[in-house]
This record gives structure tokens, C-alpha cells and sequence, in this order.
């Protein structure tokens, strides 16, 4: 048993709780933690179960056995104990857990889900329990569509090495059979393909590649990522230099303005601010003698837009500002504050959105997307559905930016 889980287990002793629900069908400590926090979870409660991840998210890659269903994950023992949207949300977090894993009855934890509303109807005056498992399918279908979409950059990625790498996208030949499950990935891939093919002989916004980007890439002694933010939404290594890629997204506004917000996002009304210290030289490869880039870290600058409208909500203007974190030839980062005021409970919420780039060398960029809800007046009962949906949406952007740099990759 990990310190932590036993500090842990201490923690919920003293608190007078005791642990409801462990008898011989459950022996493992992360199995513990999880029934103690069964229809109604104490903040408490959820903060022993994130430093637990944090410390040991290895324990949170142990299956279980429970109610006699092996092959129990963390993730199934939640749903299947009616846990609160928080825990759902927690476990997520965990890298080793995935939604697509079946218990010895061949379920997932969405197919559990799914069970427990079946011939429900979510009110006011459903049980917590009920209320619970409609939570839980919205969280877990996001996370799947979230899934899907990482997926479908990785094949962009792919299609945009093999152009750069031979000059030409081999086509998949439409004769040979297919099963009937993958018709709607072939279209999604054909699509891909268009798309690719397409962009990456236009002009490019990222300007002309520099011959530093081919160079291996040099991590400095002692240095550290950013750690992400509450939910990873991207992590994949584009065909994109590293100084080519700061250059275009730090220093001036003509890529994000236009490929991105514009062109890719749909957005309108686009206002992109200079930095507020060395907007002269952020971003760009070389520097004069007397500018040193460990003082870029901390600027700032303003930007906002106005998003389209969705079937959930209108057109409705987003204010952010971005801040450098990190800056070094071997990673750059910014982490983006965004207030949405006029979409219901606007005021309430912040988005809290992370971009790291590192060099991966050989004309190659590592990119991670992270983000976390922030709610500086207290959480609303339905806090639970605005992190989802800023988890959905901001998956989206973020793989809509890698899609657009991998369109821009090849272009002079």
C-alpha cells in the first residue's frame, strides 16, 4: 500500500466517515478511497482523491473484483457505486485508465452508465444516484468524442510526415473490402486525406521553415515542463519546427488571426493585442546581444473574438489573455485566462487553457493541451456541466490548431 493511499485512509478515519461498502468482494486500497465517496462525496473527499493521483497514479491502473465482476477498473467502480460527476471527472485524469476498458461481463464504464438511466428521467427530485449516472454518461461521452478527435489528428499528423517525407499522399485504394464498423472511419480518413491534400500546397502563414528546427533538439540541464492543467486535451508531436512554430504564433498575430480564428474557428470581430513587454522580440530566432528571453516570461497580451453560434448557445464574444510561462529553445508555453460573459453563467466560470510546444527536433514539435475550469465566486450546482462542456470545446480547439499547423507544414 502506497504512503499516500495510507495517509489517505487516515484522513477519511479521522474525518469519523469510515469507509462504506469494503467487504471481501473489495480488498484493494484505490478501491477503498472510491467507495468511500459513494452518491455524496465531501470537498474533503475529492481533495484526498486528487493528491492520491497526483502522488501514485500507478495504484489507479489496478483492476478489482466487485459484486462478482472482475476486471474492475477504478473508472467502473465509481459508475458502478453511483460517485459523484467530481470522481468521474478525477479518474479521468488518470493516464492509465481508459474509457474503452470491459469488465469480465464485456461492459465499459459508459455501458454501465447507460444501464442505470435506462427508463429513467433526469429531475430536480431524481435521486442523487440517478442524477449521478446521467452526469456520468455526458462526462464519459465527451470524453469518448474527445478521444476520437485526438485520434483523428494523429491520422492528420501521419498524412502530412508521409507528404513531407515523399512529395505525395498515397491514396487508399476504395476497391479493397471493407467491414461494415469501419465505414464511418474510412469517410473521416478519406476527408483527411481531402483536407491535407488540399492545404498543404497553399501559401503558409507559418512563413519559410528554419534550418535551426533540423538540428536535435537539446533539453537544458535541470529543466522541467509545465505541469498540465486539470484535463490533457492534445498531446502529439506535429511536423512543425520548433522556431518556425514560435515565431508564427508569438510574434505578430497573422496566424492566429487569420488561419486560426478565423478561417479554422469561424470566429469573428478578432482583435489580437502586442505583448506588453519586448512585442519587438518575442518569437523571433535570433535577438540582439542586449535582450535576454528569460524576461519574456510573464508578459502578457490581450486578445477576443466572437464565437458562432451553437445549438446550446448564440454568438457570443470571448475575452482572454495569454501569458508566457516558458521560454527557452527547447520549450515555449502559455497559459490563456478566457471569460465567456453572455453565455449562461458566464460570470460564474473562467477557462483556464495551457499550451506547451517543445522541440522534438528534425523539424518536429511535441505540442500539449491542457485545461481547467475556475470558479472565482464558488461552483455552481451545475458545475459539473460547464466543465464538461469547456473540456468538449476546448478539445476541439486544440486539435483544430494542430489540424491547421499540420495544413501549413509543408508551405514556404
Amino acid at each position: 500500500m502506497s504512503k499516500a493511499i495510507k495517509e489517505t485512509t487516515k484522513a477519511f478515519k479521522k474525518l469519523g466517515a469510515g469507509i462504506k461498502g469494503v467487504g471481501h468482494n473489495v480488498k484493494k486500497p484505490v478501491s477503498h478511497l472510491i467507495l468511500r465517496m459513494t452518491t455524496k462525496s465531501k470537498v474533503e473527499d475529492i481533495a484526498a482523491l486528487k493528491q492520491s493521483i497526483k502522488a501514485n497514479p500507478e495504484d489507479f491502473a489496478e483492476d478489482t473484483e466487485y459484486e462478482g465482476e472482475s476486471d474492475v477498473s477504478p473508472l467502473h467502480l465509481a459508475v458502478l457505486t453511483n460517485a459523484e460527476p467530481e470522481v468521474i471527472e478525477c479518474l479521468l485524469q488518470v493516464d492509465e485508465i481508459t474509457v474503452d476498458k470491459m469488465t469480465s461481463t464485456n461492459r465499459t464504464a459508459l455501458d454501465i452508465a447507460k444501464e442505470k438511466i435506462k427508463d429513467k428521467e433526469y429531475t430536480e427530485d431524481s435521486a442523487p444516484e440517478v442524477q449521478n449516472a446521467f452526469a456520468t454518461v455526458s462526462i464519459l461521452e465527451t470524453a469518448e468524442k474527445a478521444i476520437k478527435r485526438r485520434k483523428q489528428l494523429t491520422e492528420t499528423v501521419k498524412l502530412t510526415d508521409d507528404y513531407l517525407t515523399n512529395g505525395e499522399l498515397e491514396l487508399i485504394d476504395e476497391s479493397v473490402e471493407k467491414e461494415s464498423d469501419s465505414k464511418s472511419r474510412w469517410g473521416k480518413l478519406k476527408t483527411t486525406v481531402m483536407f491535407a491534400s488540399h492545404l498543404l500546397k497553399n501559401h503558409s502563414s507559418l512563413g519559410p521553415k528554419v534550418e535551426k528546427d533540423s538540428l536535435p533538439a537539446v533539453c537544458p540541464p535541470g529543466f522541467n515542463l509545465p505541469p498540465a492543467l486539470e484535463r490533457t486535451t492534445v498531446d502529439e508531436v506535429l511536423p512543425v519546427g520548433f522556431n518556425r512554430l514560435r515565431c508564427a504564433l508569438l510574434h505578430g498575430s497573422e496566424f492566429m488571426e487569420k488561419e486560426y480564428y478565423a478561417e479554422k474557428m469561424l470566429n469573428t470581430e478578432i482583435k489580437v493585442e502586442g505583448w506588453d513587454k519586448h512585442d519587438d522580440h518575442i518569437g523571433k530566432e535570433k535577438l540582439p546581444k542586449d535582450v535576454s528571453e528569460k524576461d519574456f516570461i510573464s508578459a502578457e497580451r490581450k486578445q477576443q473574438y466572437k464565437m458562432p453560434k451553437t445549438l446550446l448557445v448564440s454568438a457570443n464574444t470571448a475575452y482572454g489573455t495569454t501569458r508566457l510561462i516558458e521560454y527557452n529553445d527547447y520549450c515555449f508555453a502559455v497559459k490563456m485566462v478566457t471569460k465567456n460573459p453572455d453565455v449562461p453563467y458566464g460570470k460564474k466560470f473562467e477557462a483556464h487553457t495551457q499550451w506547451v510546444f517543445v522541440n522534438d527536433g528534425n523539424y518536429r514539435c511535441r505540442m500539449i493541451g491542457s485545461v481547467t475550469t475556475e470558479f472565482p465566486k464558488g461552483k455552481p450546482m451545475i458545475g459539473w456541466k460547464i466543465k464538461d462542456g469547456m473540456f468538449s470545446g476546448c478539445s476541439d480547439a486544440d486539435v483544430a490548431l494542430g489540424e491547421v499547423l499540420c495544413a501549413h507544414a509543408g508551405s514556404e
